[in-house]
């Protein structure tokens, strides 16, 4: 039978799924165990990692594997689009995720753990943050922390399987010490946006023994005054490195396929796919519509999840 975390995925995105989970499980040269994803834009890298995290973890239990799990990313809504997929696509949330409560989506609230060093500035920072939520979550989070379940005890968000975080906020947590950070498997997504160096940090910091390096070379690189450093870990392991585990995302299924199709031809090589048709991208003005249309809006601007919409 297929396992429940790949039933959401499309052929290619469960191959990579399949491969992670053969990398994390062996053992082998230094070179083997580092696994490259490259995946181009809305391909569904987020969703992968996602049940790529899933299935390690259903491994590792079957194993009585203690080995816990490490997601950094270089922004806030990189780890958080992860860990929101986890829960409203797997439903699962064996995770903590460190950092600051401000902007966190209410549902990773009771999982996020303050930086602050003491439990009563966390809870000052928790507090502050909840005037920005409506009156029901508000009501809901003054519950939790009047009985004590926010913010997360040590004792507790240590024990789960995942830990996620920015490399910032990893940096930030050094104060936790070795052993509640200690993650020897590390996932990085838009590592292709961090130096190598800001990558070797968040390794050591952990403890890592195996790495899966997650990204697309075609999008921002990392921003440096080096040359040498605008070259991603993962387009220079991807280039030197044969024998490591690698894995490829190539199918979009975010724009229209003509976009995709000027994308691929400009930075993609003809590389990219698209698993979407014209139809299901079809022009709200309708199939005799400009190529190119300015839409002027006169209503109010409201947000929308973290983007913005108007009325």
């Amino acid at each position: 039978a297929e396992s429940p975390e790949l039933a959401v995925l499309s052929s290619e995105q469960a191959t990579v799924v399949r491969t992670a989970a053969k990398w994390a499980l062996q053992g082998g040269s230094q070179e083997r165990r580092t696994m490259l994803v490259r995946g181009v834009f809305g391909s569904g890298k987020s969703r992968t990692l996602a049940s790529c995290i899933v299935m390690l973890d259903r491994l590792l239990t079957a194993r009585k594997d203690p080995r816990r799990i490490l997601l950094v990313c270089q922004t806030n809504v990189a780890v958080d689009g992860v860990l929101q997929s986890l829960l409203k696509r797997q439903g699962w949330d064996n995770f903590a995720r460190l950092g600051s409560f401000r902007g966190v989506d209410p549902a990773l609230l009771y999982r996020t753990v303050s930086l602050s060093k003491t439990r009563q500035s966390a809870v000052k920072e928790l507090t502050e943050a909840l005037q920005r939520r409506p009156p029901d979550v508000q009501a809901a989070l003054k519950s939790a922390i009047d009985r004590g379940i926010l913010p997360p005890k040590s004792v507790v968000w240590r024990r789960h399987r995942l830990l996620a975080a920015t490399t910032a906020a990893l940096d930030a947590a050094e104060h936790f010490g070795a052993d509640a950070l200690h993650c020897p498997i590390v996932l990085v997504d838009e590592a292709t946006q961090l130096t190598e160096p800001a990558i070797f940090c968040c390794l050591r910091r952990v403890g890592a023994q195996q790495a899966l390096i997650v990204g697309d070379p075609r999008q921002l690189p990392p921003r440096a005054e080096h040359a040498a450093l605008r070259r991603s870990m993962l387009e220079r392991l991807w280039e030197q490195r044969p024998e490591t585990f690698r894995a490829e995302l190539a199918t979009q299924y975010r724009c229209h396929p003509m976009i995709a199709e000027l994308g691929g031809a400009l930075f993609y090589g003809g590389f990219l796919r698209s698993g979407v048709s014209a139809a299901e991208r079809a022009s709200v003005l309708g199939a005799d519509g400009p190529p190119l249309a300015v839409i002027l809006s006169d209503g109010a601007e409201r947000r929308a999840g973290q983007s913005y919409s108007h009325d």
